[in-house]
């Protein structure tokens, strides 16, 4: 099939639509009556009637779109409506942008409109004109109305969302002219940059524009991927922040085809709806579904996340595997530390001197961490094993021990106390209680707690955003003392077998700065090992587009020296992205003998269409490439507002705070990110997805509160809607984030917070069961509800 054919099956349904008049309907003459859909009869000449004004009361309008919607659900009624029109009027009237196409954008865009006329309405009612003149700028919030004040004097700028304009037309520079107005500083005093501040769009002035976002690890070493640490375990072993992705309020660049004056928010957060203060978006919910119809079933993944020592899942049947690697085994003499041990074997275990003891922690964190039981230690090699903290060993055998673990919140460390030189102790395992010499690799309730998603996204297992790893040989084997690798990740071939006895698809991520003769071995190796009924996800590291994550940095940095663009270095940055994924797709193709068995994809940023295009549209990268996938996150704007208002806040505000940024930003996002996949031809997915509300890093209250928003029964019907919203605006594959996490100050990510968290007290993880087996309530369209709720009455 040619890409050109390929292109129609993934026609909106607006498309579809209007095709079907070009079958047996004439063209109205002036005077024609019509019947307009539950109102009146009229006459009209269709001539003069305006573009969205289905009802041709000489005005567009809430009603135009609900007539539109209406047509959706009942076409047969729509027919009988306008069939004295012809398709050429009904183009007309749909086409808001004016491209010849009725599209999906043109419905955002009639939406938007409407949404900016409300809010100038409101503004002027309650304010009256603007008479002062100051730097105020009036824009559409979500590309519809929003109220910014320039804060640093000097004139603000009026984004213009939907204009098309040329590359490097206007005068502005590109990343090097960046703003960073969300630095705030972190616990340890060290410069963080994102989450913390709900005004997280550092926009650059030009086309190449993207947001910057990153957070310091809970160590405090400024990693900007945020998330892991070996040594911040005074919250429970936290893994640190997820750095905003779905960067909802970057701007747009400058290649937007769409023609609707809306801004693209710069400035104001994620630009989406009136402010108080800044942020607070005040659009109305959707009230509840109320036919009892049930959404259509969702092709879910779920992102993994970091194997740690530390981690609430229980990942392995031996708990060795998720021990502590960073601080490597820790030398004891006379019961003190002495530091990293220097002295191991070839494959990793401790070589001992007189009087040196070898410690490693096992296990760490509060409640959940990990199970209370009896579990048993097996090594090989002559010497003495011992257990502290939780642990109290209860009886020796033959290279066998058994261990009682009671959950004290200490943890479990491993002590060996003496290993012959010439017979040292090694291959200890620590069977979780009842695995003892278990025939899979994986703790059957970690299994069990992923069945039904289809597929696995493996980017934190794979450290993608530290990882050092260049060749083949630098990566983790199986027999490592540790699967905890903070920059290497997991044995890829554990990655494969959990997929296996999962029974869903891979999706690797391929490290930044891995080699051809890596790319092989790895494209190899999967093929050989995973199940062929099972495809394969293939990305070129993970969020490119972000600032704040080293590996981008890196990329510009061989962009600019291949010289991929004379002028921008960020579009260096993205081409680079873009010819590398390229030559990675190239050797999985030649391993797997053909592309039928691959899903190749190009990430890239909810909020930018842009950026999706330019990856796209660079040379031949379409022609390579099957999925564009992005990350829609709503309620990262939330933070400021959260800990602004912190004395009043309640889990209340939060949640109508979060939804309200749900319904004014993903619809738009997710529109505009299908319209750039269907240009290319491509699919439309989700790589990450789902409630980003972080708490900020000082205020346990913020903490406290988050928690609660996020167990609160409510962020399921949240997740429902974003599910609907995400089907209705034509994404396929939707990959949430992520699995299991355990709550703390950088957020609550996980769909559960723990292996034996009830489903009751886990309102994400029940809505993505029900999405996945077709029980997710069905909500029309994030556009119609609002109407329905007399929104824009």
């Amino acid at each position: 099939m040619d890409r050109r054919s390929k292109r129609v099956g993934c026609k909106p349904m607006f498309v579809l639509l209007a095709m079907g008049f070009l079958a047996g309907l004439s063209t109205g003459a002036a005077g024609d009556t019509v019947k307009i859909i539950s109102t009146e009869t009229k006459t009209v000449d269709p001539s003069t009637i305006k573009k969205g004004d289905f009802n041709f009361d000489g005005k567009v309008d809430a009603l135009d779109i609900k007539i539109f919607l209406q047509a959706i659900r009942n076409p047969k009624k729509f027919y009988e409506a306008y069939k004295h029109l012809g398709a050429e009027g009904i183009l007309k009237l749909g086409d808001i942008n004016g491209d010849g196409k009725v599209k999906r954008q043109d419905l955002v865009i009639l939406y938007y409109q409407l949404v900016k006329e409300k809010k100038e309405r409101e503004k002027k009612e309650k304010e009256g004109e603007n008479k002062d003149g100051g730097n105020t700028t009036t824009s559409g919030g979500g590309g519809g109305s929003v109220t910014t004040t320039n804060r640093q004097g000097g004139d603000s700028n009026t984004g213009n969302r939907y204009t098309k304009k040329k590359d490097n037309q206007s005068n502005n520079t590109d990343k090097n002219s960046t703003t960073d107005s969300n630095k705030t500083d972190t616990d340890d005093g060290t410069k963080d940059k994102g989450d913390d501040s709900s005004k997280n769009d550092d926009s650059t002035k030009d086309d190449d524009s993207t947001k910057k976002d990153s957070d310091s690890d809970s160590d405090g070493d400024s990693d900007s991927d945020g998330k892991d640490s070996d040594s911040g375990m005074s919250d429970g072993g936290s893994d640190g922040n997820k750095t905003s992705t779905d960067g909802s309020s970057g701007s747009d660049g400058s290649d937007d085809t769409n023609s609707s004056n809306d801004s693209d928010g710069s400035g104001t957060g994620s630009g989406d709806g009136s402010v108080k203060g800044d942020d607070d978006k005040t659009v109305d919910p959707q009230p509840d579904a109320s036919d009892g119809r049930k959404a259509p079933v969702q092709k879910m993944g779920i992102n993994l996340n970091f194997m740690t020592y530390y981690s609430r899942a229980w990942v392995f049947a031996d708990q060795m595997k998720m021990s502590n690697a960073a601080s490597g085994w820790v030398s004891i003499r006379d019961y003190r530390s002495e530091g990293t041990l220097t002295r191991t074997t070839s494959d990793g275990w401790p070589l001992l001197d007189e009087g040196q003891w070898a410690q490693k922690i096992m296990m760490r964190g509060g409640a959940g961490m990990y199970p209370d039981g009896q579990y048993i230690c097996t090594w090989k090699g002559t010497g003495e094993i011992s257990f502290g903290f939780d642990a109290r060993v209860s009886s020796v055998g033959d290279h066998r021990m058994v261990v009682d673990v009671v959950h004290r919140g200490a943890g479990v460390s491993l002590i060996v106390k003496k290993s012959d030189p010439n017979d040292p102790v090694r291959d200890i395992k620590f069977w979780m209680p009842g695995l003892e010499n278990a025939r899979s690799a994986f703790h059957p309730k970690f299994v069990a707690s992923l069945k039904g998603y289809k597929v696995l996204r493996f980017m934190d297992w794979m450290h993608t955003n530290r990882t050092q790893v260049k060749t083949w040989s630098e990566r983790t084997k199986m027999n490592a003392v540790t699967q905890h690798q903070p920059e290497k990740g997991v044995a890829l071939e554990y990655m494969i077998d959990l997929a296996n006895e999962v029974g869903a698809d891979p999706w690797f991520c391929v490290p930044h700065m891995a080699d051809d003769e890596y790319v092989r071995n790895m494209a190899a190796l999967i093929r050989q090992r995973l199940h062929p009924s099972r495809k394969v996800y293939i990305e070129y590291s993970n969020e490119i587009w972000n600032w704040g994550f080293k590996q981008g940095n890196w990329i510009q940095a061989e962009g600019v020296k291949k010289k991929l663009h004379e002028t921008s270095d960020y579009r260096s940055r993205l081409y680079y992205q873009a010819e590398r994924s390229v030559r990675i797709f190239q050797l999985f193709e030649k391993a797997f003998g053909g592309k039928e068995r691959l899903v190749r994809v190009i990430a890239s940023q909810a909020a930018n269409p842009w950026i999706s295009d330019a990856l796209l549209s660079y040379k031949d990268t379409a022609e390579h490439t099957d999925a564009l996938a992005i990350a829609p996150y709503f309620g990262h704007t939330l933070t400021r507002i959260i800990n602004d208002e912190i004395d009043t806040m309640t889990v209340d505000r939060i949640l109508k705070l979060a939804e309200s940024n749900l319904l004014a930003t993903m619809p738009d996002n997710v529109a505009r990110a299908k319209e750039i996949a269907e240009k290319h031809a491509v699919k439309l997915i989700s790589y990450e997805g789902g409630q980003h509300i972080t708490p900020g890093r000082t205020n346990e209250r913020a903490v406290d509160l988050v928690k609660l928003a996020n167990r609160d029964p409510r962020m399921y019907d949240m997740y429902a809607k974003m599910m609907n919203i995400w089907q209705q605006m034509g994404g396929e594959e939707f990959v949430a984030f992520n699995h299991i996490y355990a709550p703390n100050k950088y957020g609550v990510w996980g769909s559960m917070e723990s292996m034996t968290q009830p489903l009751s007290e886990a309102p994400k993880r029940k809505a993505l069961l029900d999405a996945m087996s077709g029980d997710l309530p069905y909500y029309l369209s994030p556009v119609s509800e609002y109407l329905a709720n007399g929104a824009f009455d």
